[in-house]
């Protein structure tokens, strides 16, 4: 293989190790999304909790002043009734007093069902805090993680990016223009070997006087279909 192709070939080992690791960087910021997400979920949970807590919290004040009222109420008529002049009236307020005392009781077990799904409801904010903790610190161990992962490829990336930059400069200026060009069209593998008398990159078949040139150790030889770059792969 002419020495400028591996040289223009180790370039292009750098530029796919590049890419990787450019990849493998942009995959962070979603990571750090994902947990971000993950504890802001629990959180909109314990609020959406609170919300019917808040309602039953209002519920058994209501209801307790409702109570309140009757019992004063029910003390009015037990008062009245002792001044009572006739039968009738004494039978009318002690209907009324019962018909009280009846919406008073049933009261008294609504409220009681009221603070029994409080408790629950409180129960179970309790348990999505302590889980909310629990991913907030899974959360921030995490966020290091990555961090370091992070940082780790960014100086890997500084590293092959500056090896690139060496390697380069050893590549002849037209060739290196030439895949400059390629790769600025997104052609993968700018430079591919022959295989079974094909282009490596598009498939296409290589004329036979191609193939013969290609064999020449100082050749330079370009795809006519894809314009990759080709090359024969020697047996090691």
């Amino acid at each position: 293989m002419d020495p400028r192709l591996t040289a223009l070939l180790q370039v292009q080992e750098a530029d796919a190790e590049i890419q990787r690791i450019e990849r493998e960087l942009e995959r962070y910021p979603g990571l750090r999304r994902t947990r971000e997400a993950d504890v802001e979920r629990a959180r909109r949970q314990i609020e959406e909790a609170r919300g019917p807590m808040k309602e039953l919290g209002r519920r058994v004040r209501q209801t307790e002043a409702e109570v309140r009222e009757w019992r004063e109420t029910l003390r009015r008529f037990a008062a009245q009734q002792a001044n009572v002049k006739t039968q009738k009236e004494y039978d009318a307020l002690t209907h009324e007093m019962a018909e009280m005392e009846q919406k008073i009781s049933k009261a008294d077990e609504q409220g009681l069902a009221y603070i029994e799904e409080e408790e629950g409801l409180s129960e179970r904010i309790a348990d999505l805090e302590e889980n909310v903790e629990a991913r907030e610190s899974a959360r921030e161990q995490e966020l290091r993680r990555l961090a370091e992962r992070e940082a780790e490829k960014s100086a890997l990336l500084a590293e092959f990016q500056a090896r690139r930059r060496q390697m380069a400069e050893q590549v002849d200026e037209d060739l290196l223009q030439q895949y400059e060009r390629l790769r600025g069209h997104n052609t993968a593998d700018c430079v591919v070997p022959v295989v079974d008398g094909n282009c490596g990159g598009c498939h296409m078949r290589i004329l036979p006087r191609h193939l013969q040139e290609i064999s020449r150790p100082d050749a330079i030889v370009r795809c006519d279909s894809c314009h990759r770059f080709l090359y024969v792969e020697t047996a090691e």
